[in-house]
């Protein structure tokens, strides 16, 4: 309930939105110390766009747990919803 699919113009990745304002670098500093890696919207503009947005790539190595990954993603988005 945190992300919804948002429309994508092609590519190999899935272009995902928060229902609520997050700072995505931070989401993305947090599943970094995992050893997950996403890409943060706003590097994506020049104008600092789409910083609730976040880019995964499809392009995985399934024999992963990418389960466990999402999961990891939710709990670092509602980690920093709730960080003062």
């Amino acid at each position: 309930g945190c992300l919804r699919i948002a429309e994508s113009q092609g590519g190999a990745s899935l272009w995902l939105q928060a229902t609520r304002p997050v700072d995505m670098r931070r989401v993305f500093e947090r599943l970094l110390a995992q050893r997950i890696v996403i890409a943060p919207g706003e590097i994506f503009s020049q104008c600092g766009l789409w910083r609730s947005h976040l880019r995964l790539c499809c392009t995985v190595d399934w024999s992963k747990d990418i389960a466990q990954a999402l999961q990891c993603l939710v709990k670092a988005i509602e980690d920093e919803l709730h960080t003062p």
